[in-house]
């Protein structure tokens, strides 16, 4: 990379989303939301490695169909503690 490039990482599937897909099935991810995971097995190499050209890590929601929802209260509870856990970074980006 030239100096003055930037990265842009989107977090990881298997810590994102509420469900993977397991050949022709849907199935619950038991990482879903896992700070321990995200912090030692993606944040922290990616910050030794990218740092100084990390410009954003993206938190992206997978969509869920309308009988397979939580409730949004349920879904802010869930991305607060997670959020709450993981290290503190301004870089971090949620859509």
């Amino acid at each position: 990379m030239k100096d003055g490039d930037f990265v842009l990482l989107k977090a990881p599937q298997i810590i994102i989303a509420r469900k993977l897909r397991r050949g022709a099935a849907f199935v619950e991810n038991e990482t879903y939301l896992n700070a321990d995971i995200f912090t030692k097995q993606f944040y922290k190499p990616a910050i030794e490695i990218l740092d100084p050209c990390l410009n954003g890590i993206i938190f992206e929601q997978e969509y869920h169909p309308k009988n397979d929802r939580f409730p949004p209260a349920k879904l802010a509870q869930d991305l607060d503690e997670f959020f709450s856990k993981i290290p503190k970074d301004t870089r971090f980006v949620a859509i």
